[in-house]
């Protein structure tokens, strides 16, 4: 079945998936459970990636991408679906996702609007993520938000905490954890907006533990001067890029509140 969809997967195109998929439903060995459906998916998959390829992305995906996807969410909107999604995710990669949004944004298939909306979603927590180094975190979030993946909670806030600790805004924290768990497209809900302001805020604090905390009291030896300077100097970076977010910097605070008394508890017993 590998090598039969391997070889569909070279032949169906736009101007042959019609005829190819009424042969599929008499013509090919019924062991290899290939329809319609997969006869179509094969051939949105060819378009969407030369779409991808192409500088008219937009034109091709509204002319060529979207009547194959819909041909085929109308025979298997589970197969419509995959084939979209594995589509999109193997072409992420390189300094921008913007060519890819577009492309996304012009499909047009009533059947996986939702999926849609949540592709679009993901590829924009991508971009978020890039300047940061952390897209592949990103990247991985938008997997599991787009199969529906109960786990995508955790893979959000490891995508926070990395944006976070690489020295992104709490703006940009927050918006990328919302962007990858609303998967339902409720960004205006007050629970969706309770959970990003949690993420974000235990992202800076996980960021200060790891960053600040760790690195000066968890060694045999007393911190240098040197060490202690790099530390003031990540704090004031982690509370300049909290300082946005209301719920973030006031446990950033309390947390550098403890620090400080626990520096001057040891600076006294040194004494």
């Amino acid at each position: 079945r590998d090598r039969a969809v391997f070889l569909l997967r070279r032949v169906a195109n736009y101007r042959t998936a019609a005829a190819l998929a009424t042969f599929s439903t008499k013509g090919f060995d019924a062991s290899l459970k290939l329809g319609p459906a997969e006869v179509y998916a094969a051939a949105a998959r060819r378009e969407l990636f030369d779409a991808i390829a192409s500088s008219d992305g937009k034109k091709h995906a509204v002319q060529r991408v979207s009547p194959l996807l819909q041909r085929c969410a109308k025979a298997s909107a589970e197969v419509a679906s995959k084939e979209l999604g594995s589509c999109v995710f193997e072409s992420v990669g390189g300094p921008s996702t913007q060519h890819l949004q577009m492309v996304v944004a012009a499909v047009q298939c009533d059947a996986l609007s939702s999926q849609l909306v949540t592709l679009q979603k993901g590829l924009e927590a991508v971009e978020e993520a890039i300047p940061f180094s952390c897209d592949r975190e990103a990247l991985n979030a938008a997997k599991l938000a787009y199969e529906r993946d109960e786990n995508v909670v955790d893979a959000a806030i490891e995508l926070a905490q990395c944006l976070a600790g690489q020295g992104a805004p709490a703006s940009i924290v927050r918006s990328a954890f919302l962007l990858v768990t609303d998967v339902a497209g409720l960004d205006a809900s007050e629970a969706a907006n309770d959970a990003a302001d949690d993420a974000c805020a235990v992202a800076f604090g996980t960021a200060c533990q790891t960053l600040v905390i760790e690195p000066l009291f968890n060694g045999t030896e007393a911190p240098s001067s040197e060490d202690v300077d790099r530390a003031i100097a990540v704090a004031a970076r982690l509370v300049e890029n909290a300082s946005a977010h209301n719920h973030s910097a006031v446990l950033l605070a309390s947390k550098l509140k403890g620090v400080e008394g626990y520096w001057r508890g040891l600076c006294g017993a040194s004494v």
